[in-house]
């Protein structure tokens, strides 16, 4: 595959954002955020861990362990969307998320 075909695949890939949470076990604390690709979020918590201010404390004091990386909800980006309204939507969904965890303690 030449470079034309690789930027043309990513050009063309259907872009999926949502809400997750990155849950601390041990605490029972949850940090809920939105991002515009999930698997991007995934990998920079599997690769670096906690990489949110708010947890990032808790995090080292724990060495990391009790960490956990949850998607609550998928949005797929629709073709006629910009990304500015796209991100309007994730924000919506997130404050859902947040009043559907309302008793929930979180970061």
């Amino acid at each position: 595959m030449d470079k034309k075909e690789l930027r043309n695949q990513y050009k063309t890939r259907v872009q999926t954002g949502g809400v997750y949470a990155i849950k601390n076990l041990t605490l029972n604390q949850w940090y809920v955020d939105t991002t515009a690709d999930l698997a991007a979020a995934e990998n920079r918590f599997r690769f670096f861990g906690s990489t949110h201010v708010k947890v990032e404390r808790d995090y080292k004091a724990q060495n990391g362990v009790g960490f956990a990386f949850e998607v609550l909800e998928e949005l797929k980006k629709k073709e006629t969307q910009t990304e500015e309204e796209f991100k309007a939507d994730l924000a919506v969904l997130k404050e859902i998320w947040l009043e559907k965890l309302g008793g929930q303690a979180l970061y």
